[in-house]
């Protein structure tokens, strides 16, 4: 896993890539709480997630609720297809509150369609 961390005034920005998992996530529990410590504002970007799991997902709902404990605004952008398999898996979205462009099968035969023509 890496963890790229970028801070700028009161704005955190966080870039996940590789593994997060059990092997992993006591690296990321350390890391994602101290930002939202020192943050009011953390943006936690999924896109380079590869595998994603349990224990992953027990990381984020944890710095989710110390995030809004502190009043510091948590949200999670471009979630990788890993990420929102799990989250649809234990139908969690909903807790996290961030927009998620989940894909179907219906939207890709219809993009598969309009390139078509």
């Amino acid at each position: 896993m890496n963890i790229t961390v970028e801070k700028n005034d009161s704005q955190t920005s966080v870039a996940l890539a590789g593994d997060i998992n059990i092997y992993s996530a006591a690296e990321l529990k350390n890391e994602l709480l101290s930002c939202v410590a020192e943050s009011s504002s953390l943006e936690i970007d999924l896109s380079e997630v590869d595998e994603f799991d349990s224990a992953g997902l027990q990381i984020l709902i944890l710095a989710k609720r110390e995030a809004k404990r502190t009043d510091c605004e948590l949200k999670m952008k471009a979630h990788s297809q890993s990420v929102l398999q799990l989250f649809e898996l234990y139908d969690i979205a909903g807790f996290f509150g961030d927009p998620l462009l989940i894909p179907t099968e219906t939207n890709v035969d219809q993009t598969s369609e309009r390139r078509n023509v």
